[in-house]
């Protein structure tokens, strides 16, 4: 037996995947204690973010897959908290978990990893003042950093085209708190009925114009998860302005993929926020490329030599940005053919041990028996920090 600091031991554990650490909590209570405590899921979730080892890919067809990245040698059907209900779309995807949504059961977030679900509450849409209307429906999901919360954001936008004007209700669903607030109206008409919030640096974008006019400049706009607000983030110079645009993110940066007729350019945000920062990324020229028309960035390779892409929603490439070459990501095992079949919406995801039981699952009505259950965790956690951690050499 050898008695090491728990900030040392903390460190080593905080290397293993979630799988492993799932089968340590069950070796002891003091074990159990510090995998669970905050601070080592931060931990444990700093890593992961610079670990492809833990990424994969998860997407949508009339199922949902997820296939791990470095080696996409199989792909797995998930068996999600939605399986068994018909059609589910995955909204997005934060720090390990997956925003789900289903027709018949609504809303849940779902960690992959730790196999845990929460629903969220329903929420109802106001009613069109106008008999004539159509209406779209948005979904983003994002941290906030300053209150360490989760939180789902839904734009419900009406357009009435008799008076040619529209509306929007913005809602925030807060996973600490477990309830939903409207906020401010988003005052630009969403370009595209199908596009969920991008997620990157703290903020949720979207492809917008003014009005609802094919003539007007697409625009970006940014809803930060912390403060709720709304501002307008800055476009690279183009060169042309007529192409069809697209909100990724690689990296943990704002991209946009735009299509021309004859190449397919993606520009990366640099440095956030600050103008000037755009760089173009990526010139594709489609009779030297195996893609039509859409191209959609993924991730990074382990080494950072290559770029997972999506192809115009069919088939995976890695693109070698010192080579500039193509090649093919076979994914084995799939139950498809040779190729994974359209899927309008893919995500990478980072396995984790963030918790939405933690949250979702507090029975307001029984406080005191909440309170209790938290007194004997920080019990077993007082009782680990003075018992200190022994590691069987």
């Amino acid at each position: 037996m050898s008695s090491l600091p728990i900030d040392i031991m903390a460190d080593l554990l905080s290397r293993l995947p979630v799988t492993t650490l799932l089968q340590l909590r069950c070796v002891s209570k003091c074990w159990r204690s510090l995998i669970d405590s905050p601070n080592f899921i931060k931990m444990h979730l700093h890593r992961s973010k610079g670990n492809t080892a833990c990424h994969s890919l998860v997407f949508n067809s009339n199922k949902l897959y997820s296939s791990e990245l470095d080696s996409l040698n199989f792909l797995m059907e998930l068996n999600h908290p939605l399986k068994n209900f018909g059609t589910t779309t995955v909204m997005g995807s934060c720090n390990g978990l997956l925003l789900l949504a289903n027709k018949d059961k609504g809303v849940y977030l779902w960690n992959m990893s730790t196999r845990k679900h929460h629903k969220l509450p329903d929420t109802s849409a106001q009613s069109s003042p106008y008999p004539q209307y159509l209406r779209y429906m948005s979904y983003g999901f994002g941290y906030d950093s300053n209150l360490d919360d989760y939180k789902v954001v839904r734009i419900v936008q009406f357009y009435y085209e008799e008076c040619d004007s529209f509306s929007s209700e913005v809602k925030v669903y807060s996973l600490k708190s477990n309830s939903w607030r409207t906020v401010q109206q988003l005052p630009y008409y969403l370009c595209f009925t199908c596009q969920w919030g991008a997620y990157a640096c703290g903020a949720l974008h979207w492809a917008v114009k003014q009005r609802r006019d094919p003539d007007m400049p697409i625009l970006v706009v940014a809803f930060d998860i912390g403060t709720e607000e709304y501002r307008l983030l800055s476009q690279p110079e183009y060169l042309i302005e007529d192409f069809d645009m697209g909100l990724e993110v690689l990296g943990g940066c704002i991209c946009i993929t735009c299509s021309y007729d004859t190449n397919i350019d993606i520009w990366v945000m640099k440095d956030y926020g600050v103008n000037g920062s755009w760089t173009k990324f990526l010139v594709v020229i489609p009779p030297r490329a195996p893609i039509r028309e859409y191209m959609k960035p993924l991730a990074y390779s382990k080494g950072g030599e290559e770029i997972l892409l999506n192809c115009d929603g069919e088939r995976f490439f890695w693109y070698d940005l010192a080579l500039k070459t193509f090649k093919e990501a076979t994914i084995c095992g799939s139950p498809f053919s040779d190729y994974v079949p359209y899927s309008y919406y893919v995500v990478v995801y980072i396995g984790s041990l963030v918790p939405v039981a933690d949250f979702g699952e507090i029975d307001h009505g029984n406080q005191h028996g909440q309170e209790k259950k938290q007194q004997k965790n920080r019990r077993e956690r007082d009782d680990f920090l003075s018992e200190g951690f022994k590691l069987v050499l």
